[in-house]
């Protein structure tokens, strides 16, 4: 699949047979979280604070594993949806099939999404100045500035 957005060609690369899992449940949800390591409580407390100090309910955002499973992005990438931002959390663009380079703690807009790249869960967990990149780079002047 090809995509057109701001004036980038991006070629999908993911295998066709590999894409066996659609999201569409996740058309209610605003921001989708993408890791690719086991969550462990003290993530998911982390990932709580961050939703709350972002003022997104937990209605408003999914939490999805994409090591365990291989989703079907084009799908969600191509609906109308609520969907408006995914934030990546230690993983590449390139293992979910974009050519694209997401810089760090900063919001991309590409297809009509805004992307935010991150560093992996368990290493925000441990430091606080990655947090405070992603907060003051990213979180706050996307979702509380805005």
């Amino acid at each position: 699949m090809y995509l057109f957005q701001d004036d980038l060609l991006i070629k999908n690369n993911l295998p066709k047979k590999n894409l066996n899992v659609e999201i569409s449940v996740l058309e209610d949800v605003q921001v989708l979280l993408l890791h690719a390591e086991e969550i462990l409580d003290s993530h998911k407390d982390l990932i709580n604070n961050m939703m709350k100090a972002c003022k997104i309910n937990a209605s408003n955002f999914q939490v999805l594993n994409c090591a365990k499973t291989l989703y079907n992005l084009n799908s969600l990438l191509s609906k109308e949806n609520n969907l408006n931002t995914i934030i990546l959390f230690g993983i590449e663009t390139h293992s979910l099939g974009f050519n694209i380079k997401i810089p760090y703690n900063l919001p991309y807009k590409f297809s009509n999404k805004y992307w935010i790249r991150t560093h992996a869960l368990s290493e925000l967990n441990e430091s606080n100045a990655l947090k405070n990149q992603l907060w003051t780079g990213a979180f706050k002047p996307h979702f509380v500035d805005k």
